[in-house]
């Protein structure tokens, strides 16, 4: 949490709160409620490109967020429409394409809107009367994002690499952490989809979540994730039950939770962070289900991302152990 709390940082937190909840509500008002993750996603985005950037040109940069905005909006409606092979190999390639195109700094996490819109996206299927919409929302969406990126960076551009040099044949290392991470993310979310797809129920966005949020370009980190954001989520639990079940009446659940989304803007620690997660996720759920319902497929499909992640992780670890085996022996 943030340590220094001051009365100014209290009032900016304060209003910052307000512009983001004041513009996702917007936003579903222009685009519908179908899009009020996009509008979550944006201004996630927006807030990120403040302070950072694609890493490459700024003008070339403000197309290609545009462009993936409305590739994600496109290509995940299409998915929905395409048979489950065709769906996966359509995934692979795409969660692919953005992951490596916007993590040219792995550090930076700029890649996190745009994986994020990927996830919320097909995790809110709509009907063919509502795809026009969800593609216009998404390139709105592109467009207020590159908008900041823009007007942030144009002044201070540090990096001035181009695109086309980055993604030319000879620049692209196939043993690089930016290649292998983008391919276990592509890998991951593929599978979580699978997954989702085969169960058929409301929520099971929260296995693709789960992957995208554990997946890590090093195996020790996924793994810590992993036991933090389990433990953080089944404490998550517990407090929502105690919190929601026991001490608020129901009139008072909007101001508690209005509340507990204030205290998240002052936390930066991943493990505390999940466990407020996990109890706006189950507030958010409680008109689809029932309290034990909620509980037990929040901890399950999180147990399930789990698992995607750590068998790819696992795998990875051990065909990296075989190829430094195979070069020893070479040099031997």
């Amino acid at each position: 949490m943030e340590t220094n709390i001051t009365k100014r940082l209290m009032i900016n937190k304060l209003i910052l709160l307000i512009i983001i909840i004041a513009f996702v509500n917007m936003f579903s008002f222009l685009f519908g409620t179908e899009n009020t993750l996009t509008g979550v996603t944006v201004i996630t985005g927006a807030l990120m490109f403040k302070d950072i950037d694609l890493g490459y040109n700024v003008k070339e940069s403000v197309f290609i967020t545009i462009g993936l905005f409305t590739f994600i909006g496109i290509v995940t409606y299409l998915t929905s429409q395409v048979g489950i092979l065709l769906g996966i190999l359509i995934n692979l390639i795409s969660v692919f394409m953005v992951i490596y195109i916007t993590s040219e700094n792995l550090q930076t996490k700029v890649f996190l809107p745009f994986i994020l819109l990927y996830v919320f996206l097909d995790g809110t299927p709509i009907d063919e009367t509502q795809a026009i919409m969800r593609v216009v929302a998404s390139f709105i969406g592109g467009v207020i994002m590159a908008l900041t990126l823009y007007i942030s960076h144009y002044k201070k551009q540090i990096s001035k690499k181009s695109i086309k040099e980055d993604l030319c044949k000879e620049n692209i290392d196939f043993s690089s952490e930016r290649f292998r991470f983008a391919v276990k993310m592509a890998i991951g979310i593929s599978i979580a989809i699978l997954i989702g797809r085969v169960l058929n129920t409301q929520k099971a966005m929260w296995i693709t979540i789960a992957v995208m949020s554990l997946t890590q370009p090093q195996h020790e980190d996924s793994k810590q994730r992993m036991k933090e954001r389990l433990i953080s989520t089944i404490l998550g639990a517990i407090a929502f039950v105690i919190l929601f079940k026991v001490l608020v009446p129901e009139k008072y659940f909007t101001f508690v939770t209005l509340s507990l989304g204030y205290i998240y803007t002052f936390i930066y620690e991943y493990k505390i962070k999940m466990f407020f997660v996990a109890i706006n996720a189950l507030v958010a759920s409680m008109f689809i289900f029932n309290t034990p319902t909620s509980i037990a497929l929040r901890i399950g499909f999180l147990t399930i991302g789990i698992c995607v992640v750590y068998i790819i992780s696992k795998g990875e670890e051990v065909i990296s152990k075989i190829k430094d085996k195979e070069q020893s022996a070479i040099f031997e």
